[in-house]
């Protein structure tokens, strides 16, 4: 299964450049790629992932929910 990985980035062309680029990689999972906060927190509550990657500014406040 290798390392699980959920994305966050509310760009639709960086999350799809994340997602191609660890799609390619054998040992890495993507569990998710989603593009606001609340589907952020149902990304992490579901897959339980081991790595995320995540935009420091979400939807819909665009401030710093991508690290609080």
């Amino acid at each position: 299964m290798g390392i699980r990985v959920v994305v966050a980035e509310d760009s639709f062309l960086i999350r799809e450049g994340l997602r191609l680029l660890l799609e390619t990689q054998p040992d890495i999972t993507l569990a998710a790629s989603v593009g606001t906060l609340p589907e952020l927190f149902a990304a992490v509550a579901e897959h339980g992932p081991d790595v995320l990657v995540t935009d420091v500014r979400m939807p819909p406040g665009d401030r710093d929910e991508g690290i609080s």
